[in-house]
C-alpha cells in the first residue's frame, strides 16, 4: 500500500471530530511506521498527541477503534495506547510530549537511513526499524543490540 501525506491528512481531517467527542484532544500528530519510512506497507501508522486525554477510560469501541498494540487496555501510567480502526489504521495515542517528540525522532531517523539506501535498491528491515526506536526512544544501549552493518538491511521485496 502506497500512501501519500495528504491522504494522512484527509484521515486526521475525518477522525478529529470523533476523537474529541471522545475526549481527545489532537495537539499534535505525525506519520510513521512502514508507509512512512519505506514508502509502502500493509497499514497507515499515525501517532498521535493528546496529553489531556485519560488513554484508560476511552471507549474505542464507541469510535470505531479497537485496542491493538497490546492484549489488553492500557494501564493508568502508560505513556500511549495503540489502537486500530476497521480500515487499515494504526493509530497510537499518546500522553506524553517528550515521548512523542522521541517516536517521530526515531521514525524520522529510520526514515533518514532509508533515503540514503533507497539508491542500493536495499531497506532497512522491520527488526532494525524496531531496535533502532528503542535506542533512540527508551535510550537502550546500541552496543552488541544491532547487528553488524551487512545484516541490519534486507533487498526489497
Amino acid at each position: 500500500m502506497k500512501t501519500t501525506l495528504e491522504e494522512v491528512q484527509a484521515y486526521i481531517g475525518r477522525c478529529t471530530p470523533a476523537w474529541a467527542a471522545a475526549g481527545i484532544r489532537v495537539h499534535d500528530w505525525a506519520w510513521i511506521g512502514s508507509t512512512y519510512i519505506n514508502g509502502e506497507g500493509k497499514d497507515i501508522d499515525i501517532l498521535v498527541l493528546c496529553p489531556d486525554a485519560s488513554l484508560r477510560r476511552t471507549d474505542w469501541a464507541s469510535i470505531g477503534m479497537s485496542c491493538a498494540g497490546s492484549s489488553h487496555p492500557p494501564e493508568d501510567d502508560d505513556p500511549w495506547a495503540s489502537v486500530r480502526d476497521g480500515a487499515g489504521s494504526n493509530v497510537i495515542f499518546v500522553t506524553s510530549k517528550d515521548y512523542f517528540d522521541k517516536w517521530v525522532a526515531a521514525a524520522r531517523v529510520c526514515k533518514y537511513l532509508q533515503n540514503w539506501l533507497d539508491s542500493t535498491e536495499l531497506t532497512l528491515s522491520k527488526g532494525v526499524r524496531i531496535r533502532l526506536h528503542s535506542i533512540i526512544m527508551d535510550g537502550n544501549s546500541a552496543v552488541g543490540y544491532l547487528p553488524t552493518a551487512p545484516c541490519i538491511i534486507g533487498g526489497k521485496q
